[in-house]
């Protein structure tokens, strides 16, 4: 019945009407909590925190997601929660606790997707951040992948490597890897993954979008919420398997 109710607010939210499909999680987060249903739980606060985030919600949204990782009991849906929860961390700049995060879901026992994926976000922090050293050293590691990747992985990861090129002002070997991007996406009709590099490869036609970024703290990434979530992360992280 919980499951249902949140298939009906993933309906909601598919149409836009992110207030229901709010109120639809939260119903089920309080359901779930009164009659101890963990998993329940868990996936009603990974719902709540798609919705925070498209509210523009984002340390909600990072503290749903937190519940969700505490909360799943199977090893996947975990790690896909702390993903999540990583993805909402570098979106607001917290770049110590979103590195600890996908570092987390790329050494865990999760699938080779889930790690994967970790490790492809994780590079594109590491160029965010202005950390050439480990964004070299990110690349290598997802390089031995290669064979193993999906189209469409494949696309992200010639996507995040033309994007950490740029940012590290290599505009010709950026080009080059968004090159490789756009020729997989051609291949295998990945359209939105097609117009998202034809995009970048226009912009790589203005130089001041070519620089090597600084790395900014923002305001948000000192929130209280996101100081608790570092401990928490650190003590999973410290904790004997």
């Amino acid at each position: 019945m919980l499951r249902g109710r949140l298939g009906v607010g993933a309906v909601h939210r598919g149409r836009g009407n992110y207030p229901a499909a709010r109120a639809s999680a939260e119903g089920v987060v309080q359901d779930a909590t009164e009659l101890r249903i963990a998993d329940a739980q868990a996936l009603a606060y990974a719902d709540l925190g798609v919705v925070y985030s498209l509210q523009g919600l984002p340390l909600e949204a990072v503290g749903a997601h937190f519940q969700a990782f505490q909360l799943s009991t199977d090893t996947v849906r975990r790690m896909r929660a702390l993903g999540d929860l990583a993805l909402g961390l570098f979106e607001i700049g917290a770049y110590d606790a979103a590195r600890l995060a996908f570092q987390i879901v790329a050494d865990s026992d999760a699938e080779l997707l889930v790690r994967m994926n970790a490790r492809l976000e994780l590079m594109d922090l590491e160029s965010s951040a202005g950390n050439r050293v480990a964004f070299e050293r990110c690349r290598a590691t997802a390089d031995d992948y290669r064979d193993r990747m999906s189209p469409s992985m494949s696309c992200d990861y010639h996507y995040k490597l033309g994007v950490g090129f740029a940012r590290f002002g290599q505009p010709g070997r950026a080009r080059s890897e968004l090159t490789n991007a756009l020729n997989i996406a051609e291949k295998h009709g990945l359209n939105a993954w097609y117009f998202r590099i034809e995009q970048k490869l226009g912009e790589l036609l203005v130089p001041s979008s070519v620089q090597c970024p600084t790395h900014a703290v923002s305001e948000l990434s000192e929130a209280p919420v996101v100081q608790e979530l570092m401990i928490g992360l650190r003590e999973y992280a410290t904790a004997p398997n």
